[in-house]
């Protein structure tokens, strides 16, 4: 395979549909990404796209969720099927709706990415650029190098996550696990296994909902600690004046550049009221009485299930290092 020429253009330009009920937005996002050289159409309506589905198969798919309303889901829709009719179609969805919901629903049938609307076009076309030369088998670039607490470096980070590169996802999640680590247990006194609970929980947390948050280091530290008072809300302890924190592992030596495949996946593995229980205690951070309420389950029983939920993933986390 030929190497990306210098104009810009792909030898393996791909082939992009863009499905959107507002045609002004679908039309310019088309015209945005064929500046590259990829053979875009827009459809307005799902049943025009299924229509330029079934004649031809197409390398990548962006759509639009909620295309008659908020309450509509035809985006989600149209995701399952044409991972039924094209498998190896990748399909990013995007959505001006996002509660948390809907990003599970689409991670759930293979969705590739999830965008909150609006969404800067510059990002789809870095992603149609990613997946181009991974097609033409050009491997995709290392994470960028460099303290992930200065804000532009976890930016652009999280820029690469989004546009298709994986390993940026465990860099972040690896750069962050000092900090992390330090309010677990210098703030709170947490034992290890608590802590390493905690990060796993802070990265599923990210996962859901990286192309809304804005800041990240103030998101990572509020989750953390979040996450902290729930385990330490019955038996803290203040520490001792003279408390030496312990040495924390420098960030380079841990990461994991599988960490986002393998946690996808043990979401994956997850029954659908599951997923809607974390999502709704760690992405929406609801009230237990509401938890109960939409999931009609006691509300005693909330902490216990997520207790086991976090250890069924943990156990696939594991199961899947060890395979």
């Amino acid at each position: 395979m030929k190497a990306l020429s210098p104009g810009g253009f792909y030898p393996c330009a791909l082939a992009i549909l863009v499905v959107d009920d507002d045609a002004p937005l679908a039309d310019s996002l088309a015209a945005h990404l064929r500046l590259d050289g990829h053979r875009v159409a827009a459809a307005h309506a799902v049943a025009a796209a299924q229509a330029a589905l079934l004649r031809r198969p197409m390398d990548l798919v962006i759509t639009d969720i909620c295309m008659t309303g908020p309450a509509g889901r035809e985006g989600l829709t149209l995701l399952d099927w044409i991972k039924v009719l094209h498998p190896a179609t990748e399909v990013v969805v995007m959505s001006g709706y996002g509660d948390g919901k809907m990003e599970e629903a689409s991670l759930r049938l293979g969705g590739f990415r999830f965008f909150h609307k609006p969404a800067d076009p510059e990002l789809f076309r870095i992603l149609a650029r990613s997946l181009a030369q991974c097609r033409a088998g050009i491997p995709p670039p290392p994470p960028t190098s460099g303290d992930v607490l200065d804000p532009e470096v976890a930016r652009r980070l999280q820029r690469e996550y989004l546009s298709g590169n994986e390993q940026a996802f465990g860099r972040l999640l690896a750069g962050f696990r000092p900090l992390i680590l330090s309010v677990c247990r210098c703030w709170y006194g947490l034992d290890g296994a608590a802590s390493e609970d905690v990060v796993q929980d802070v990265g599923l947390s990210l996962i859901l909902k990286m192309s809304k948050i804005r800041e990240l280091r103030p998101y990572v530290v509020g989750t953390a600690l979040h996450l902290c008072r729930k385990h330490a809300k019955h038996h803290f302890l203040p520490l001792p004046h003279d408390f030496d924190p312990p040495t924390l592992p420098e960030s380079r030596d841990t990461w994991d550049p599988d960490i986002a495949a393998r946690m996808i996946k043990a979401l994956k593995s997850l029954s659908d009221k599951e997923r809607s229980l974390l999502n709704l205690l760690f992405t929406r951070q609801a009230p237990y009485e509401e938890i109960a309420g939409m999931l009609g389950i006691p509300r005693g029983s909330i902490g216990p299930t997520r207790n086991r939920i976090l250890a069924k993933l943990r156990a696939a986390l594991r199961s899947q290092k060890r395979s």
